[in-house]
């Protein structure tokens, strides 16, 4: 039971994490001729596509099923630093965008990594506390 805990905490964690670096993506590249949804959508397939090609998604899914630490900022500082490992060796493998855009990409992607992993830390560790040691309201 705890490994499919935190198996849906890495889950969401992930999708927030794509959908706040895809919303972003879709702001940057306002193209007038194409719709946010269709904007939002290609972002987002492609934000998942690019973690699963450079493992970023398996290195945060393990991390998150072996992470056992009680203190909430050690995982989300552990998988934006992990976010910008992989970041950078797409941006060096492929050589797409320009220094600007990739450093932006990059910040935002951590910062997505990091916020969407402290909320998905917190929840995980509020679940997996007994009931005896939740405050009841």
């Amino acid at each position: 039971m705890r490994v499919l805990k935190r198996l849906s905490v890495w889950f969401g964690e992930t999708l927030c994490g794509a959908i706040i670096l895809g919303l972003f993506s879709t702001v940057m590249l306002r193209v007038p001729e194409y719709s946010v949804a269709k904007l939002l959508g290609a972002s987002l397939f492609w934000i998942i596509y690019v973690s699963g090609r450079t493992g970023y998604a398996f290195t945060t899914l393990i991390c998150r099923l072996l992470w056992s630490s009680k203190k909430v900022l050690r995982y989300p500082v552990c998988a934006a630093a992990l976010c910008i490992i992989h970041g950078l060796y797409y941006f060096l493998a492929t050589d797409t965008g320009t220094p600007r855009g990739r450093f932006t990409m990059l910040t935002v992607g951590a910062f997505a990594a990091f916020v969407s992993t402290l909320a998905g830390s917190y929840v995980l560790l509020r679940w997996e506390q007994p009931r005896s040691e939740q405050a009841v309201i």
